[in-house]
């Protein structure tokens, strides 16, 4: 099963935006791919993986919350 169709399951995303994002994903070094016939596997760059866990992770811990938030009535 190509990824893009098992990464939709039941998310009711088209398969063209799934591959949009998978090839963005890619494209930014943090999955990998390799062609299997008329489908891509994609694989978790672990390196890379790391790397952006750790810069959202300090995201998030940066993160302060204000009381004066335009969605709070």
């Amino acid at each position: 099963m190509p990824a893009s169709a098992a990464a939709r399951g039941g998310t009711g995303l088209a398969q063209a935006t799934i591959s949009q994002h998978l090839r963005e994903l890619k494209d930014a070094g943090l999955i990998t791919g390799t062609v299997e016939g008329t489908s891509v596997c994609y694989c978790i760059e672990p390196k890379a993986w790391a790397k952006a866990q750790a810069a959202f992770a300090k995201l998030f811990a940066a993160y302060k919350p204000i009381d004066t938030c335009c969605y709070q009535s």
